[in-house]
C-alpha cells in the first residue's frame, strides 16, 4: 500500500502534468500539428499576452505554416522554463510537507515518552512509600506500565521507520531535480552544437558564393 507521501507526489505530479497540459503553449502547439485543440480561456488574473506563445506561435506565414528552428527553439525554451518552476514548486512542497511530517511525529513520540516515564516515576515512588502488604499491587501496575512503556517503544520504532520513508522519497526528489537538470543541460548542449553547424554551413555557402 502506498505511503501518504507517495500519494500526495504521485497527485502533485498529476496536478502539475495536467497545467502545463492546459497551458496555451500546448494548446496552441497541437493547434499548429492540426489537432484542432482551442485555446483555453486564460485563467483570473492573467492576460492572453502572458505565454510566449502570443509571438511566435502561429509565425510569421500564418496558421498552418510548418515550425521554424528559431520556433522549435522557443518552445524548448519555454518547456525548460515552465519544467524548472514546476520543479521548483515540488521541492518546495515536499520539502514544507517532510518538515511538517518530522516535527508532528518527533512532537507525538516526544509527549508519549515523556508521559509514561512521569507515569513510571510516579508509580516507583508510591510503591516505596506504602507498607509490604500493598507492594504487590504496586509492583502489579508497575509491571502494567512496563507493558505500555514497551508498547511506546514499538510505536517509535513504527515512527522510525516512516521518518526513514520520508528521507527516501526526499532522497528520490532529488535525484529527479539532478535529472532535471541533466536533461536541460543536455538540450542546451545540442542547441550550441546545431548553432556551430549552422555557422560553418553559412561559412561554407559564402566561400562557395
Amino acid at each position: 500500500m502506498a505511503s501518504p507521501s507517495t500519494v500526495h507526489r504521485d497527485r502533485d505530479l498529476s496536478k502539475y502534468s495536467q497545467r502545463f497540459q492546459a497551458s496555451p503553449t500546448m494548446s496552441r502547439l497541437r493547434g499548429r500539428a492540426g489537432v484542432g485543440a482551442q485555446t483555453p480561456m486564460p485563467r483570473g488574473g492573467e492576460s492572453p499576452s502572458h505565454d510566449v506563445t502570443e509571438e511566435f506561435a502561429l509565425g510569421q506565414s500564418g496558421a498552418g505554416s510548418a515550425l521554424t528552428e528559431q520556433d522549435l527553439e522557443k518552445v524548448t525554451g519555454e518547456f525548460t522554463r515552465q519544467l524548472q518552476a514546476m520543479r521548483d514548486d515540488m521541492a518546495k512542497e515536499f520539502q514544507i510537507r517532510d518538515k511538517a511530517r518530522e516535527a508532528e511525529l518527533a512532537a507525538r513520540h516526544a509527549d508519549e515518552m515523556e508521559t509514561l516515564k512521569a507515569a513510571h516515576k510516579e508509580a516507583k515512588d508510591a510503591w516505596y512509600s506504602q507498607s509490604d502488604t500493598e507492594a504487590g499491587r504496586w509492583e502489579r501496575e508497575t509491571h502494567t506500565l512496563q507493558i505500555q512503556l514497551d508498547s511506546a517503544i514499538q510505536k517509535r520504532d513504527s515512527l522510525d521507520r516512516e521518518l526513514t520513508a520520508v528521507n527516501e522519497e526526499r532522497r528520490a526528489a532529488a535525484a529527479a531535480a539532478r535529472e532535471s537538470t541533466r536533461l536541460r543541460e543536455q538540450m542546451e548542449r545540442e542547441r550550441e552544437t546545431r548553432d556551430r553547424q549552422r555557422e560553418d554551413e553559412t561559412r561554407q555557402l559564402e566561400r562557395e558564393l
